[in-house]
């Protein structure tokens, strides 16, 4: 029978539609539980998982020039 992977263990019917990246950005963004700022920190690390769902996959535009950036990392003794 087409379309019958019920035997074949981790096949998917190829016939069911897959969920697009927007869907499962949609889907993770709303599980996320609301954090308040009682806690700053979990606040803060909530912001930015949030932002990272939002932004991943996208393509970001090419400046119209080329940026130089200096990354300096000092450690103390």
């Amino acid at each position: 029978m087409a379309g019958d992977n019920s035997n074949v263990p981790g096949m998917l019917d190829p016939v069911l539609p897959l969920p697009t990246a927007h869907d499962t950005r949609a889907e993770l963004l709303a599980a996320m539980p609301e954090i308040d700022d009682s806690t700053p920190l979990a606040a803060e690390l909530a912001r930015d998982v949030r932002r990272r769902i939002e932004l991943e996959g996208r393509t970001l535009a090419r400046p119209d020039r080329t940026r130089v950036i200096t990354v300096a990392n000092q450690k103390g003794a």
